[in-house]
């Protein structure tokens, strides 16, 4: 369970990427250190050092970067990698990577899925207008409502074990 210090100092970086990213469609890289502290904070402070999942995350991570490539290069949207960013911005992959290291696998690849299915289907809704979606901040929102729901409520330790799966 998260103490009020933790909490803080992972849920202020996490509105400031939402905010920024759903006014500007841009997260400034200090808005990424700030929740790189707070997750180093976090897990130095549990003294959880989980390798392993860090790396599979990372790896789960570039899985689906190379799937998004692939597709994007056989329907002929894009020809090199450079031009994927026109469809993913780099604030999403570091909001990816920067929470890759503070959930466990099973945790990351629930909210990575959840988070960009929630994405599609308010992107569908209430984005219907602009090309791009603010991904990084609907998924910092997503985020910071599972933490949320999970001190105030749940009181698993979303951050520690695989408890969002019995």
């Amino acid at each position: 369970m998260l103490n009020t210090t933790q909490l803080a100092f992972l849920l202020i970086p996490i509105a400031i990427i939402a905010f920024q990213d759903f006014k500007y469609r841009a997260v400034h890289v200090l808005a990424f250190l700030l929740l790189l502290t707070g997750v180093a904070y976090t897990l130095y402070d549990w003294e959880v050092w989980r390798p392993i999942d860090i790396l599979l995350n990372n790896l789960f991570i570039g899985i689906n970067l190379s799937g998004v490539w692939l597709y994007l290069r056989v329907t002929g949207r894009i020809f090199s990698w450079k031009e994927t960013t026109s469809y993913l911005g780099m604030g999403d992959l570091a909001f990816w990577l920067v929470i890759s290291l503070l959930l466990p696998l099973v945790n990351y690849v629930l909210f990575f899925l959840i988070s960009l299915l929630i994405a599609l289907l308010l992107g569908k809704i209430i984005f219907r207008a602009p090309r791009t979606i603010p991904l990084a901040g609907i998924q910092a929102l997503v985020l910071w409502i599972v933490l949320c729901a999970d001190s105030l409520y749940f009181q698993k330790g979303v951050i520690l074990q695989n408890c969002l799966i019995p």
